[in-house]
């Protein structure tokens, strides 16, 4: 279900806004990215991972860095948490920390020019993400080593970015400041 709504939203979204003929199929790259994050966290629900394991802001750093475009990375972010909140049942926390992770990480890489700019914003979402955490639980049966695996989350998928970057702009013909 979460597929199909989210090939009707980015069609009705670039249908409108963009009608160049020479622009390059974003709703594809996105539908790609997206895939991409679904099946990392269905891989990470199969094998019972922890849920820090999951890319919560990767995706969103990689759309913000390779279009530059803030709606798009709102639009895919908004389908990534859906989607894996209804992988795990509706869970809100997950749904909550995908929207509010993906939003502040593509705020902050949005322009970026240097690859300390990405690592300081995994840094901080990491951090983002272990203040939702606290907010979420409380203190009682979390453990310390919850809140730091989970606020290095953020910085482990920001050096994964950094990575795979030149992959993807490799396979969308795309090229970054960085």
């Amino acid at each position: 279900l979460a597929v199909p709504v989210f090939l009707v939203v980015m069609s009705i979204y670039y249908t409108r806004l963009f009608r160049a003929p020479n622009r390059p199929p974003r709703p594809l790259y996105c539908l790609f990215l997206f895939m991409l994050a679904l099946s990392a966290s269905y891989l990470v629900f199969f094998q019972q991972g922890p849920l820090y394991f999951l890319p919560f802001a990767a995706v969103a750093m990689l759309c913000a860095i390779l279009f530059n475009d803030l709606a798009a990375t709102f639009v895919l972010t908004l389908a990534v948490a859906v989607s894996v909140s209804g992988l795990y049942r509706g869970n809100f926390h997950i749904e909550l920390t995908f929207l509010t992770s993906g939003m502040i990480a593509a705020l902050l890489v949005r322009g970026a020019r240097r690859r300390n700019t990405i690592i300081r914003a995994g840094a901080i979402v990491g951090l983002v993400q272990a203040l939702l955490l606290f907010l979420q639980q409380g203190i009682s049966g979390v453990s310390p080593r919850d809140y730091l695996f989970i606020a290095l989350n953020g910085v482990v998928y920001s050096f994964l970015v950094i990575g795979i970057l030149p992959v993807f702009e490799y396979l969308f013909k795309t090229v970054t400041n960085i």
